[in-house]
């Protein structure tokens, strides 16, 4: 939300990226979202202002000097729903709503995936480049990286593989293709644990 704030001829426009905030005059022990001070008018909690149901609606919190929306007090009045360009008045502050908008685009951060195509800029518009994997072109390590990531990605299928297909309870009376089935995926588990442990070795040696 933003806020347009004028007092005795000085004006500050406020950008408030909460869902819901306070209004009034701030101490140091007294941290409030939309600081009217040096206005003496304004109560330390002169008000609250909250998104709720698609709608900014604003509330005075029992201040000494109430709050006026549009020329109408709404102090113990209960809520009021505010939209775009209306005015408040605050003590000897008037403000005026510039912009519903909830939260702000600042400090946002977009995060890519791998496979995401990427654009350098619009002179390069037709000039796409493929995220493969992020790794130090100068780390001699990284073919061995590559290697064990493939291993184990090909380990896990086996382990994915259901128990009952290895080790069945009818396995001691079960075809010769059955047993010859358990003894090749049982090698192909210690191939892949035994291809990790060297890949390893390799990279500390290096």
């Amino acid at each position: 939300m933003r806020i347009f704030c004028t007092y005795h001829g000085k004006h500050k426009t406020s950008e408030i990226s909460e869902r819901e905030f306070a209004f009034g005059r701030a101490e140091d022990k007294f941290p409030i979202g939309l600081d009217l001070t040096p206005d003496a008018k304004v109560s330390r909690l002169h008000g609250r202002i909250w998104f709720e149901n698609e709608a900014w609606w604003i509330e005075d919190r029992n201040s000494s000097r109430g709050t006026r929306l549009n020329d109408v007090e709404i102090k113990e009045r209960g809520k009021h729903q505010l939209r775009l360009h209306e005015i408040i008045e605050v003590g000897g502050t008037t403000l005026e709503i510039e912009s519903l908008e909830v939260g702000s685009a600042v400090g946002q951060t977009s995060f890519l995936e791998v496979g995401t195509a990427l654009i350098a800029n619009e002179e390069s518009a037709s000039s796409e480049v493929a995220i493969a994997q992020d790794v130090d072109a100068t780390d001699l390590g990284v073919a061995p990286l590559v290697a064990e990531v493939e291993t184990a990605r090909r380990l896990k299928i086996i382990c994915d593989l259901p128990m009952s297909a290895l080790f069945s309870r009818s396995t001691a009376g079960s075809s010769p293709s059955t047993m010859f089935t358990a003894v090749v995926l049982g090698a192909a588990i210690g191939f892949g644990l035994g291809g990790m442990f060297v890949n390893r070795r390799n990279r500390k040696r290096g």
